[in-house]
């Protein structure tokens, strides 16, 4: 293992270490083998369904493909906005590879599989509000802050809403997709 890390520029450091979300990933679809959750997001859902805005099940009433498309379209304007000039092709590929890895293997973990089984045992509204706050402060494992992490507890309420109420995941991964290639703009991920 030494050897492998050793010869990976340094810059790629925290996207191999995002593959270690396999192991709980792995453990997980163990579990969900031998005692399936009854609430299944581990799919990729129908984003014609529709959520609310601001709070998921109360508000103005927004297909979630739509409600995707502004999120996403807010986090391009966040990321061109930031983007350094003058940035080498290896750092945009670094963005584009690290949000790719790191917003499919969370979702997975935490949408997918998390985010069924707390559904499961607390309903919707409780279970999205202990995923929501058990992925924003993960964060705290990975030198965010306390308030960087309400930040992603934020977040993780609106990606949660958008799998329970899609029944699925390609619209979370899309959004943390641009959240993350956001944070890659602002030099919060390297």
């Amino acid at each position: 293992m030494f050897i492998l890390i050793n010869n990976i520029p340094v810059q790629w450091l925290p996207t191999v270490g995002r593959l270690w979300l396999v192991v709980p990933i792995a453990l997980l679809l163990v579990l969900e083998r031998f005692r399936p959750s009854d609430s299944r997001f581990l799919r990729l859902g129908n984003t014609k369904e529709t959520l609310c805005v601001p709070l998921i099940w109360q508000g103005i009433r927004e297909p979630v493909w739509r409600f995707t498309l502004i999120f996403c379209g807010l986090w391009l304007v966040v990321s061109a906005v930031f983007w350094p000039n003058g940035v080498p092709a290896d750092f945009l590929l670094y963005g584009l590879v690290f949000s790719a890895v790191n917003s499919i293997l969370e979702e997975i973990l935490w949408r997918g599989l998390l985010l069924s089984r707390a559904v499961d045992w607390l309903g919707e509204i409780y279970g999205l509000i202990l995923s929501s706050l058990a992925f924003g402060f993960y964060h705290l494992t990975l030198g965010f802050s306390v308030l960087t992490c309400l930040f992603f507890t934020v977040g993780g309420f609106y990606l949660g809403g958008a799998a329970i109420r899609s029944k699925g995941l390609l619209a979370p991964i899309i959004m943390h997709f641009f959240v993350n290639m956001a944070f890659v703009s602002l030099d919060m991920i390297f």
